[in-house]
Protein backbone atom coordinates (compact mmCIF):
# COMPACT_ATOMS: atom_id res chain seq x y z
CA UNK A 1 0.00 0.00 0.00
CA UNK A 2 1.38 3.34 -1.06
CA UNK A 3 0.95 6.15 1.35
CA UNK A 4 -0.04 9.56 -0.49
CA UNK A 5 2.07 12.69 -0.36
CA UNK A 6 -0.33 14.73 1.59
CA UNK A 7 -0.75 12.29 3.96
CA UNK A 8 3.34 12.28 4.28
CA UNK A 9 3.43 16.12 4.45
CA UNK A 10 0.63 16.35 7.19
CA UNK A 11 2.76 13.75 9.24
CA UNK A 12 6.00 15.61 9.03
CA UNK A 13 4.54 18.82 9.82
CA UNK A 14 2.98 17.37 12.92
CA UNK A 15 6.16 16.24 14.40
CA UNK A 16 7.88 19.43 13.65
CA UNK A 17 4.82 21.23 15.13
CA UNK A 18 5.12 18.89 18.36
CA UNK A 19 9.05 18.81 18.49
CA UNK A 20 8.91 22.58 18.09
CA UNK A 21 6.94 23.15 21.27
CA UNK A 22 8.71 20.87 22.94
CA UNK A 23 12.10 22.59 22.64
CA UNK A 24 10.95 25.81 23.06
CA UNK A 25 7.14 26.22 24.23
CA UNK A 26 6.83 24.50 27.73
CA UNK A 27 3.64 24.42 29.09
CA UNK A 28 2.69 27.33 31.46
CA UNK A 29 2.69 26.79 35.28
CA UNK A 30 -1.11 27.09 36.34
CA UNK A 31 -1.85 29.90 38.16
CA UNK A 32 -3.68 30.02 41.61
CA UNK A 33 -4.68 32.90 43.99
CA UNK A 34 -4.67 30.96 47.62
CA UNK A 35 -2.34 27.90 46.78
CA UNK A 36 1.07 26.24 45.88
CA UNK A 37 1.24 22.98 44.01
CA UNK A 38 4.47 21.22 43.08
CA UNK A 39 4.70 19.25 40.81
CA UNK A 40 6.48 15.42 39.77
CA UNK A 41 10.28 15.93 40.73
CA UNK A 42 12.54 15.29 37.56
CA UNK A 43 15.28 13.78 39.37
CA UNK A 44 18.77 13.49 37.46
CA UNK A 45 21.60 11.97 39.14
CA UNK A 46 22.39 14.45 41.65
CA UNK A 47 20.12 16.86 40.69
CA UNK A 48 16.07 17.49 41.02
CA UNK A 49 14.01 19.78 39.39
CA UNK A 50 11.65 21.03 40.71
CA UNK A 51 8.57 22.80 39.11
CA UNK A 52 5.42 24.50 40.52
CA UNK A 53 2.25 26.42 40.19
CA UNK A 54 2.36 30.50 40.45
CA UNK A 55 1.09 32.85 42.87
CA UNK A 56 -1.25 35.20 41.24
CA UNK A 57 -1.31 37.61 44.39
CA UNK A 58 -1.08 41.18 44.86
CA UNK A 59 0.80 40.20 48.47
CA UNK A 60 3.53 38.27 47.03
CA UNK A 61 7.15 38.17 48.95
CA UNK A 62 8.68 35.16 47.76
CA UNK A 63 9.41 31.74 47.34
CA UNK A 64 10.59 29.47 49.63
CA UNK A 65 12.09 26.23 48.68
CA UNK A 66 12.56 24.24 51.41
CA UNK A 67 14.57 20.71 51.57
CA UNK A 68 14.05 18.04 54.39
CA UNK A 69 16.14 14.75 54.96
CA UNK A 70 13.12 13.83 57.34
CA UNK A 71 9.52 13.33 57.14
CA UNK A 72 8.05 16.49 58.19
CA UNK A 73 4.79 14.53 59.23
CA UNK A 74 2.86 17.80 58.94
CA UNK A 75 5.20 19.79 61.22
CA UNK A 76 6.44 22.15 58.75
CA UNK A 77 9.38 24.38 58.84
CA UNK A 78 10.70 27.26 56.71
CA UNK A 79 13.71 27.71 57.81
CA UNK A 80 16.52 26.50 56.60
CA UNK A 81 15.86 27.03 53.19
CA UNK A 82 17.20 26.59 50.13
CA UNK A 83 16.59 29.61 47.84
CA UNK A 84 14.65 32.76 47.71
CA UNK A 85 12.58 33.82 44.89
CA UNK A 86 10.93 37.34 44.97
CA UNK A 87 9.80 36.98 41.73
CA UNK A 88 6.51 35.59 41.38
CA UNK A 89 7.15 34.27 37.67
CA UNK A 90 9.34 31.77 38.52
CA UNK A 91 8.56 28.79 39.33
CA UNK A 92 11.20 25.94 38.93
CA UNK A 93 14.43 25.91 40.54
CA UNK A 94 17.41 22.90 40.51
CA UNK A 95 18.56 21.66 43.06
CA UNK A 96 22.54 19.97 41.82
CA UNK A 97 23.19 18.41 45.54
CA UNK A 98 20.52 15.95 45.90
CA UNK A 99 21.64 14.70 49.55
CA UNK A 100 22.77 11.02 50.35
CA UNK A 101 20.38 9.96 52.21
CA UNK A 102 16.89 7.71 51.98
CA UNK A 103 14.53 9.90 52.07
CA UNK A 104 14.81 13.54 51.07
CA UNK A 105 11.48 15.90 50.40
CA UNK A 106 10.93 19.60 48.79
CA UNK A 107 8.22 21.77 49.82
CA UNK A 108 7.49 25.38 48.48
CA UNK A 109 6.55 27.81 50.44
CA UNK A 110 5.23 31.36 49.11
CA UNK A 111 4.93 33.94 51.79
CA UNK A 112 2.02 37.26 51.63
CA UNK A 113 2.81 40.36 53.39
CA UNK A 114 0.28 41.43 56.03
CA UNK A 115 -0.05 44.71 58.03
CA UNK A 116 2.74 42.59 60.38
CA UNK A 117 5.77 43.30 58.06
CA UNK A 118 7.66 40.40 60.26
CA UNK A 119 4.92 38.04 60.48
CA UNK A 120 3.41 36.94 56.90
CA UNK A 121 1.48 34.83 55.92
CA UNK A 122 2.58 31.44 54.95
CA UNK A 123 0.57 28.92 52.06
CA UNK A 124 2.50 25.67 52.06
CA UNK A 125 2.58 23.60 49.04
CA UNK A 126 2.26 19.58 49.05
CA UNK A 127 4.93 17.97 49.68
CA UNK A 128 7.33 15.85 46.79
CA UNK A 129 9.93 13.32 47.71
CA UNK A 130 12.81 11.16 46.05
CA UNK A 131 12.82 7.40 48.24
CA UNK A 132 16.13 5.11 48.24
CA UNK A 133 15.75 2.70 50.79
CA UNK A 134 19.23 0.98 50.09
CA UNK A 135 21.02 3.96 51.46
CA UNK A 136 21.62 3.28 55.34
CA UNK A 137 21.84 5.98 58.22
CA UNK A 138 21.98 6.53 61.68
CA UNK A 139 20.35 9.40 63.26
CA UNK A 140 22.95 10.44 66.28
CA UNK A 141 24.47 13.70 67.15
CA UNK A 142 28.23 12.99 66.75
CA UNK A 143 29.69 15.27 69.77
CA UNK A 144 32.93 12.73 70.28
CA UNK A 145 33.74 9.50 68.54
CA UNK A 146 36.90 7.01 69.60
CA UNK A 147 37.91 4.56 67.01
CA UNK A 148 38.51 0.66 68.06
CA UNK A 149 40.12 -0.32 64.45
CA UNK A 150 41.50 -3.94 65.99
CA UNK A 151 37.87 -4.55 66.51
CA UNK A 152 36.26 -2.66 63.94
CA UNK A 153 34.41 -0.23 65.63
CA UNK A 154 33.87 3.36 67.36
CA UNK A 155 32.32 4.47 70.64
CA UNK A 156 29.97 7.34 69.26
CA UNK A 157 29.39 9.96 72.08
CA UNK A 158 26.19 12.11 71.98
CA UNK A 159 26.63 14.62 74.74
CA UNK A 160 23.07 16.12 75.02
CA UNK A 161 20.67 13.35 74.55
CA UNK A 162 23.93 11.07 77.16
CA UNK A 163 23.74 8.56 75.16
CA UNK A 164 27.07 6.31 73.72
CA UNK A 165 26.89 3.68 70.92
CA UNK A 166 29.39 0.93 69.75
CA UNK A 167 29.26 1.45 66.05
CA UNK A 168 30.01 -1.60 64.21
CA UNK A 169 31.63 0.63 60.81
CA UNK A 170 32.32 -2.91 59.03
CA UNK A 171 28.72 -4.53 59.23
CA UNK A 172 27.01 -0.62 59.62
CA UNK A 173 25.30 -1.54 62.68
CA UNK A 174 24.93 -0.47 66.22
CA UNK A 175 25.67 -3.49 68.43
CA UNK A 176 25.30 -1.86 71.90
CA UNK A 177 23.95 1.50 73.47
CA UNK A 178 23.15 3.24 76.90
CA UNK A 179 21.69 6.20 78.08
CA UNK A 180 23.60 7.33 80.93
CA UNK A 181 20.57 9.96 82.10
CA UNK A 182 23.36 13.11 81.91
CA UNK A 183 25.20 15.37 80.13
CA UNK A 184 28.42 13.90 79.42
CA UNK A 185 32.02 14.91 77.63
CA UNK A 186 35.22 13.55 76.18
CA UNK A 187 35.39 10.38 77.16
CA UNK A 188 38.78 7.73 76.85
CA UNK A 189 39.27 4.17 76.35
CA UNK A 190 41.85 2.73 79.32
CA UNK A 191 42.45 -0.59 80.53
CA UNK A 192 42.13 -1.74 84.33
CA UNK A 193 42.75 -5.15 85.78
CA UNK A 194 42.95 -6.14 81.87
CA UNK A 195 39.91 -4.93 80.87
CA UNK A 196 39.03 -2.60 78.46
CA UNK A 197 37.36 0.44 79.91
CA UNK A 198 35.53 3.59 78.84
CA UNK A 199 35.48 6.70 80.79
CA UNK A 200 32.84 9.09 80.77
CA UNK A 201 32.77 12.23 82.45
CA UNK A 202 29.09 13.80 83.72
CA UNK A 203 27.81 16.87 84.39
CA UNK A 204 26.58 16.12 87.78
CA UNK A 205 30.50 15.82 88.93
CA UNK A 206 30.57 12.27 89.03
CA UNK A 207 33.15 9.72 86.20
CA UNK A 208 31.26 7.14 84.79
CA UNK A 209 33.20 3.82 84.07
CA UNK A 210 31.70 0.92 81.51
CA UNK A 211 32.95 -2.15 80.44
CA UNK A 212 33.93 -1.48 77.14
CA UNK A 213 32.35 -4.67 75.11
CA UNK A 214 29.27 -4.59 77.09
CA UNK A 215 28.75 -0.86 78.19
CA UNK A 216 27.68 -1.97 81.87
CA UNK A 217 28.60 0.62 84.24
CA UNK A 218 31.73 -1.21 86.01
CA UNK A 219 32.32 1.64 88.55
CA UNK A 220 32.21 5.47 89.26
CA UNK A 221 34.23 8.41 90.69
CA UNK A 222 32.75 11.21 92.52
CA UNK A 223 34.63 14.67 91.53
CA UNK A 224 33.08 17.75 91.89
CA UNK A 225 30.03 19.81 90.45
CA UNK A 226 30.61 19.33 86.83
CA UNK A 227 33.29 16.97 84.48
CA UNK A 228 33.66 18.06 80.74
CA UNK A 229 36.31 16.36 79.58
CA UNK A 230 39.24 13.39 80.51
CA UNK A 231 42.27 11.71 79.34
CA UNK A 232 43.62 8.46 80.51
CA UNK A 233 47.68 6.89 80.67
CA UNK A 234 48.90 4.63 82.73
CA UNK A 235 46.19 3.98 85.37
CA UNK A 236 45.76 7.88 85.92
CA UNK A 237 42.56 9.51 84.71
CA UNK A 238 43.07 13.32 84.53
CA UNK A 239 40.05 15.03 84.44
CA UNK A 240 39.28 18.56 84.13
CA UNK A 241 35.45 20.64 85.17
CA UNK A 242 34.01 22.68 87.71
CA UNK A 243 34.37 22.89 91.30
CA UNK A 244 31.66 23.91 93.06
CA UNK A 245 31.85 27.78 91.52
CA UNK A 246 31.10 28.55 88.37
CA UNK A 247 34.36 30.08 87.57
CA UNK A 248 36.45 27.57 89.65
CA UNK A 249 37.69 25.65 87.30
CA UNK A 250 40.04 22.37 88.01
CA UNK A 251 42.27 19.83 86.93
CA UNK A 252 42.44 16.01 88.82
CA UNK A 253 44.46 13.30 88.38
CA UNK A 254 42.74 10.44 89.77
CA UNK A 255 44.23 6.77 90.53
CA UNK A 256 41.74 4.38 88.45
CA UNK A 257 42.69 1.35 91.21
CA UNK A 258 42.22 3.41 94.67
CA UNK A 259 40.10 5.93 93.02
CA UNK A 260 41.30 8.88 95.03
CA UNK A 261 42.75 12.32 94.18
CA UNK A 262 46.18 12.33 94.07
CA UNK A 263 45.89 16.20 92.71
CA UNK A 264 43.96 19.33 92.32
CA UNK A 265 45.03 21.94 90.22
CA UNK A 266 43.52 25.41 88.72
CA UNK A 267 42.70 24.30 85.20
CA UNK A 268 41.23 26.50 82.64
CA UNK A 269 37.57 26.19 81.15
CA UNK A 270 36.14 23.42 79.13
CA UNK A 271 39.52 22.05 77.80
CA UNK A 272 39.25 18.72 75.26
CA UNK A 273 42.70 16.63 76.73
CA UNK A 274 45.38 14.41 74.43
CA UNK A 275 48.13 12.69 75.91
CA UNK A 276 51.23 13.38 74.53
CA UNK A 277 52.61 9.72 73.06
CA UNK A 278 55.00 7.99 74.68
CA UNK A 279 55.13 10.62 77.87
CA UNK A 280 54.03 9.74 81.38
CA UNK A 281 52.36 12.25 81.89
CA UNK A 282 52.11 15.04 79.06
CA UNK A 283 48.56 16.46 78.02
CA UNK A 284 47.57 18.87 75.50
CA UNK A 285 43.97 20.82 76.24
CA UNK A 286 42.83 22.84 73.21
CA UNK A 287 39.39 24.73 73.43
CA UNK A 288 36.20 24.21 73.25
CA UNK A 289 35.10 27.85 72.59
CA UNK A 290 36.74 30.39 70.93
CA UNK A 291 39.01 32.72 72.84
CA UNK A 292 40.06 30.31 75.48
CA UNK A 293 43.47 29.16 77.05
CA UNK A 294 45.29 26.48 74.47
CA UNK A 295 47.07 24.27 77.84
CA UNK A 296 50.00 22.20 78.17
CA UNK A 297 50.31 20.26 81.10
CA UNK A 298 53.06 17.56 82.45
CA UNK A 299 52.89 15.16 85.51
CA UNK A 300 55.27 13.09 87.34
CA UNK A 301 54.34 9.38 87.93
CA UNK A 302 53.09 10.02 90.83
CA UNK A 303 49.90 12.43 89.73
CA UNK A 304 51.34 15.30 90.87
CA UNK A 305 51.92 18.68 87.83
CA UNK A 306 55.06 19.90 87.13
CA UNK A 307 54.74 22.38 84.64
CA UNK A 308 52.32 24.01 82.29
CA UNK A 309 52.08 26.67 79.80
CA UNK A 310 48.87 28.44 78.58
CA UNK A 311 48.14 30.49 75.39
CA UNK A 312 45.11 32.52 75.35
CA UNK A 313 42.98 33.29 72.25
CA UNK A 314 42.98 30.01 69.58
CA UNK A 315 40.60 31.19 67.07
CA UNK A 316 38.21 28.96 64.77
CA UNK A 317 38.50 25.91 67.40
CA UNK A 318 36.21 22.71 66.79
CA UNK A 319 37.42 21.20 70.36
CA UNK A 320 39.09 18.65 67.58
CA UNK A 321 43.03 17.44 68.81
CA UNK A 322 44.79 15.04 67.06
CA UNK A 323 48.64 14.40 67.92
CA UNK A 324 51.62 13.47 65.35
CA UNK A 325 53.04 9.77 66.20
CA UNK A 326 56.13 11.24 67.13
CA UNK A 327 54.15 13.62 69.73
CA UNK A 328 56.01 16.94 68.43
CA UNK A 329 53.20 18.17 67.07
CA UNK A 330 49.57 18.63 67.02
CA UNK A 331 46.46 19.70 64.64
CA UNK A 332 43.10 21.68 65.83
CA UNK A 333 40.68 24.22 64.80
CA UNK A 334 38.50 23.89 61.67
CA UNK A 335 41.42 25.96 60.04
CA UNK A 336 43.68 23.41 59.75
CA UNK A 337 45.75 25.05 62.63
CA UNK A 338 49.31 22.81 63.25
CA UNK A 339 51.47 23.60 66.43
CA UNK A 340 54.41 22.29 68.59
CA UNK A 341 54.17 20.71 71.71
CA UNK A 342 55.44 24.06 73.07
CA UNK A 343 51.91 25.97 71.43
CA UNK A 344 54.04 27.27 69.04
CA UNK A 345 52.30 27.95 65.36
CA UNK A 346 53.95 25.88 63.03
CA UNK A 347 51.50 26.46 60.10
CA UNK A 348 48.32 26.69 58.74
CA UNK A 349 47.81 24.09 56.14
CA UNK A 350 46.17 25.53 52.93
CA UNK A 351 42.31 25.36 52.79
CA UNK A 352 41.10 27.89 50.66
CA UNK A 353 37.02 27.51 51.48
CA UNK A 354 36.83 24.41 53.47
CA UNK A 355 36.41 24.43 57.06
CA UNK A 356 37.40 21.10 58.46
CA UNK A 357 35.71 18.80 60.96
CA UNK A 358 38.30 16.17 61.90
CA UNK A 359 41.20 15.14 60.93
CA UNK A 360 43.26 11.44 60.86
CA UNK A 361 47.17 10.83 60.58
CA UNK A 362 48.93 7.67 58.64
CA UNK A 363 50.71 5.70 61.25
CA UNK A 364 54.45 6.93 59.60
CA UNK A 365 53.20 11.05 59.95
CA UNK A 366 53.50 11.59 56.45
CA UNK A 367 49.93 12.27 54.95
CA UNK A 368 47.51 14.26 56.96
CA UNK A 369 43.99 13.67 56.06
CA UNK A 370 41.39 16.02 57.10
CA UNK A 371 37.34 16.30 56.43
CA UNK A 372 35.60 19.30 55.37
CA UNK A 373 32.38 20.07 56.88
CA UNK A 374 30.98 21.97 53.92
CA UNK A 375 31.91 20.17 51.18
CA UNK A 376 31.49 16.31 50.65
CA UNK A 377 35.32 15.41 50.02
CA UNK A 378 38.55 14.71 52.26
CA UNK A 379 41.77 16.60 51.73
CA UNK A 380 44.85 14.45 52.01
CA UNK A 381 48.24 16.63 52.62
CA UNK A 382 52.18 15.58 52.74
CA UNK A 383 53.93 16.41 56.16
CA UNK A 384 56.42 17.73 56.30
CA UNK A 385 55.48 20.06 53.25
CA UNK A 386 52.18 20.63 53.88
CA UNK A 387 50.91 20.91 50.56
CA UNK A 388 47.89 19.37 49.02
CA UNK A 389 48.68 15.74 47.94
CA UNK A 390 45.13 14.36 46.93
CA UNK A 391 41.26 15.04 47.23
CA UNK A 392 38.96 12.13 48.21
CA UNK A 393 35.25 12.75 46.81
CA UNK A 394 32.67 12.15 49.61
CA UNK A 395 28.68 11.34 49.08
CA UNK A 396 28.46 12.86 52.11
CA UNK A 397 29.80 15.72 54.24
CA UNK A 398 32.58 14.28 56.86
CA UNK A 399 32.12 14.33 60.79
CA UNK A 400 34.56 12.54 61.73
CA UNK A 401 37.68 10.25 59.92
CA UNK A 402 40.08 7.86 61.16
CA UNK A 403 41.97 5.56 59.30
CA UNK A 404 41.75 1.33 59.25
CA UNK A 405 45.07 0.20 57.06
CA UNK A 406 44.24 1.61 53.67
CA UNK A 407 40.91 2.42 54.30
CA UNK A 408 39.67 5.81 55.37
CA UNK A 409 36.87 5.87 57.61
CA UNK A 410 34.20 9.01 57.30
CA UNK A 411 31.23 9.42 59.64
CA UNK A 412 29.56 11.44 57.41
CA UNK A 413 26.31 14.24 57.78
CA UNK A 414 23.87 13.53 55.14
CA UNK A 415 23.74 17.54 54.93
CA UNK A 416 26.48 20.44 55.38
CA UNK A 417 26.29 21.06 59.50
CA UNK A 418 26.20 24.85 58.78
CA UNK A 419 22.40 23.46 57.25
CA UNK A 420 21.75 21.68 60.32
CA UNK A 421 19.05 23.91 62.33
CA UNK A 422 19.21 23.03 66.04
CA UNK A 423 17.08 20.26 67.09
CA UNK A 424 16.57 18.10 63.11
CA UNK A 425 17.66 15.17 62.90
CA UNK A 426 21.37 14.09 61.99
CA UNK A 427 21.17 11.81 59.47
CA UNK A 428 25.03 9.83 59.95
CA UNK A 429 26.00 7.16 56.97
CA UNK A 430 28.95 5.24 57.16
CA UNK A 431 32.03 6.01 54.00
CA UNK A 432 34.98 3.63 53.06
CA UNK A 433 37.39 5.35 50.95
CA UNK A 434 40.45 3.05 49.89
CA UNK A 435 43.25 5.12 49.52
CA UNK A 436 46.15 5.08 46.71
CA UNK A 437 49.39 3.76 47.06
Amino acid sequence: MKTSRLLLFIMASLLAMTACKKDSDPEPAPVYTDKVVLNDLVVTGDSVKLSWSRLDNDRFLAYLVIRRTYKSNGEYQYYPYLVEIDDRSVTTYTDRNLPYAPYVEYQVVAGLSTSIPESPELIYSNIRSVERPNIKVFPMTIYDMIPDVSNKRCYIIESDSGKISILDYQNESVTRSVKTNAKIGYCAIGSYNGQNELYVPRNDGWIFIYNSETLEKADQISLAKSVTSLAVNQGTIFACGQDYNYYDNKIWAVDRVTKTILSTNDGNYDQHFAVIPGTQTELIGVPVYSGYYMSWYEYNPAGIKTNEKDVYGLQNPNSVIKIFPDGQQFITSDMAMIYNRNLDLVIQLPHGNYTFSDYAIDPSGAILYAGSNNSRCVISYSIPGYEQVAEYKTKGYPLRVFLDGNTLISLSSTIPTGNIYYGSPINVIIEKIPLGK
